[in-house]
């Protein structure tokens, strides 16, 4: 398993002592929760040979985990619970689970190619940047300044409970988003996607195809 050039190596082998990481990566079928606490730290448990089979990088504030590409490692699944003091970033690729208390900073984002899952409450940045692309599903909460929602695929968002001041959506193919606003909120759906937007938002989203958006209360 590499992540920008870095090979991963074992949790063992992982230096951790006075680093941080403020963006998470997920490669592959297992499960990682990220928690708010003052110095990083990584626990891993689940399957045994799930857990040897897992691999890690940290270079420059970002952590990878995945798989070593031969192992052997069946069908069981890990869990690794990560703490640390600020993540501002979220990514995965592939069929695993990722879940956050808080996603904070000045510009923070989610990234999901696949089918995997993330839920994250506590958002709190000027700008939220959210892009679900294929079957994956996203659900946060929490508060931003400006919100751009890229949906492509057959994925699924629900950000109806995240409060964005303004937001800029574009959404191509069959997937499914909720959000909520009282700003303007332009774009486009193209395809049979399907966006509903609450609050008293202002909506300029053009639609292509057989796609709909709701403006509600």
């Amino acid at each position: 398993m590499s992540i920008d050039g870095h090979n991963g190596v074992p949790l063992a082998q992982l230096a951790l002592s006075g680093r941080t990481a403020h963006e998470v990566t997920l490669l592959g079928p297992d499960t990682v929760h990220v928690v708010y606490g003052d110095t990083l730290t990584i626990r891993v448990e689940g399957d045994a040979r799930a857990q040897a089979a897992l691999r890690f990088v940290l270079n420059d504030g970002k952590l990878g985990i995945g798989r070593q590409p031969d192992a052997n490692a069946g069908n069981g699944t890990a869990t690794v619970t990560i703490t640390a003091p600020s993540i501002d970033h979220l990514m995965m690729a592939g069929s695993g689970t990722m879940s956050s208390d808080r996603l904070t900073g000045k510009t923070v984002g989610v990234i999901i190619g696949g089918s995997g899952h993330i839920v994250t409450a506590g958002i709190e940045a000027n700008q939220f940047d959210a892009e679900v692309l294929g079957s994956g599903s996203f659900t946060g909460s929490g508060h931003a300044g400006k919100l751009a929602l890229t949906l492509a695929g057959s994925g699924e968002v629900d950000l109806a409970r995240l409060k964005a001041d303004e937001a800029a959506i574009d959404v191509t193919g069959s997937g499914t988003g909720d959000l909520a606003s009282d700003g303007r909120v332009t774009g486009s759906v193209v395809g049979s996607g399907v966006v509903t937007i609450h609050g008293k938002a202002h909506c300029d989203v053009g639609v292509t195809g057989s796609g709909r958006v709701t403006c509600q209360p």
